[in-house]
């Protein structure tokens, strides 16, 4: 007669196991456990996946609370309700599995074999409000789906894009916090989200670092408190394109969810105040003039001049051809104006166009963005730095800083389009708009206009 260990194939007999089971222990019996090879034609399989009570044991494992958790296969795949009991509710749980997809619920119900009745229920409502959903949509809570909309929509913005998207997203987290369901977010929650955030200022006051008075903190804007609300449009559009569908959302056409946005107002120079502006560039640095001209004289966008690679600028061909707003191509013709500006910077940096002298060495953190200049090198001009020259231009010239009448940046576009209007009307008065508007755009548009007048991009010259 053979011995039990021979009939186990070198494993304890079934009553040792369950007994080991039951005591919470596994210790002997095995050649895993002495260290000894396996006899010939031994299952090298772990011992909890040889023995049909301990797959049963791992199945039925503890809760985190000390109560079982049930849970059986379907023949779809998916999982039937698991309940459980949770130490903190006197009522059993639910976890709900479609599509891979984990939902949790309350039963509501101190009985287990009640719980398992409504676990059932529940998932047969899930499954029917789930029905016509193209994507099952793991959890509407505000982190969850805006953290869905960066990674499908948000990253793959232009330039600043994704960072401006992120400090959208951060205050209507700090708001309505990030477990918030966006199905729990009504008209009158986002009528709150409005007042609240047009309590909020923008600007320190008090002195700065070198001595002088900082301006006083003011109300953000109309534009400013529009694009918080606009944002949180944006997700419910997000969940609402996956056929998602809201029983309380909000009424977006109401006029009390925006503000009134004041009418855009094209400011242009004078003559005196052009005169102003060209002796204040000469009285400021001679690294930072040079984009400041170049933004007067082409008309184009501050992000596209001061991020310009010499890889853009064809001297063969005589035009500047880069991909701009939305992906497309922006030319600017290499006039004689833009020639005498532009010529002299070559050598300078081996990318970049435009860019500054670092005065000093600086090694330091700001606003968790490393600052590091080395005295002597030349770095492209950031946006903080050019906002710093022209602040120092604009007070040079006289020009406006404040108020309706003030002079921004981006006027430097207007001004360019005004003086071109007027020098294309008195040659070609009826092409006139069209001509300011491809322009302003850099591409070709075709139109009937477009086909009667040749327009290339030498037409478009202004001279300082």
């Amino acid at each position: 007669m053979r011995s039990c260990r021979s009939r186990t194939n070198g494993r304890r007999p079934r009553s040792d196991v369950r007994s080991a089971i039951d005591n919470g222990t596994n210790s002997g019996g095995t050649w895993r456990n002495r260290g000894a090879r396996p006899p010939a034609g031994a299952d090298r399989t772990p011992a909890v996946h040889q023995c049909r009570h301990r797959r049963e044991a791992a199945a039925n494992a503890l809760r985190p609370g000390g109560y079982p958790s049930v849970q059986r296969e379907t023949e779809a795949g998916d999982a039937t309700p698991s309940i459980w009991k949770d130490p903190k509710s006197p009522y059993w749980q639910a976890d709900i599995w479609i599509c891979g997809h984990k939902f949790c619920r309350s039963t509501r119900c101190k009985n287990e074999r009640d719980a398992r009745t409504a676990a059932e229920r529940i998932e047969k409502e899930l499954r029917e409000s789930l029905a016509d959903q193209g994507e099952i949509l793991a959890s509407l809570t505000l982190d969850y789906i805006a953290e869905r909309w960066m990674r499908d929509i948000g990253d793959h913005h232009r330039g600043e894009g994704p960072k401006i998207d992120e400090g959208k997203i951060a205050k209507l987290i700090s708001y309505f916090g990030k477990d918030r369901s966006l199905a729990d977010i009504s008209h009158d929650d986002v009528l709150k989200l409005v007042n609240w955030r047009r309590k909020h200022t923008v600007g320190k006051g008090g002195k700065g670092r070198d001595g002088k008075d900082r301006k006083k903190p003011r109300p953000i804007s109309a534009y400013t408190v529009n694009d918080t609300t606009e944002q949180l449009k944006k997700l419910f559009t997000y969940c609402k394109q996956r056929k998602v569908k809201f029983q309380n959302e909000p009424d977006w056409s109401d006029e009390q969810l925006w503000l009134r946005e004041p009418e855009e107002r094209a400011r242009f120079l004078s003559g005196a105040e052009q005169d102003r502006l060209d002796d204040a560039l000469g009285e400021v640095r001679d690294d930072c003039a040079p984009l400041i001209e170049f933004s007067w004289v082409s008309g184009k966008r501050a992000t596209i001049c001061r991020t310009l690679e010499w890889s853009h600028v064809h001297w063969d061909r005589g035009v500047i051809e880069r991909e701009g707003k939305r992906g497309k191509i922006v030319s600017v013709a290499i006039t004689d104006t833009i020639r005498e500006i532009l010529w002299p910077l070559r050598g300078h940096h081996p990318v970049y166009v435009f860019t500054f002298e670092a005065k000093r060495t600086v090694d330091k953190l700001i606003k968790g963005k490393r600052h590091k200049f080395t005295k002597g090198e030349r770095y492209r001009v950031t946006k903080d730095g050019l906002r710093r020259v022209w602040n120092t231009v604009r007070k040079l010239a006289g020009l406006p800083t404040e108020g309706l009448d003030r002079f921004r940046y981006h006027d430097l576009r207007h001004d360019f389009a005004t003086g071109l209007l007027k020098m294309v009307k008195e040659k070609t008065p009826a092409a006139a708009l069209k001509v300011v508007q491809e322009a302003l755009m850099g591409t070709r548009t075709k139109s009937r206009i477009g086909c009667r007048f040749s327009i290339s991009p030498t037409t478009f010259k202004r001279p300082l």
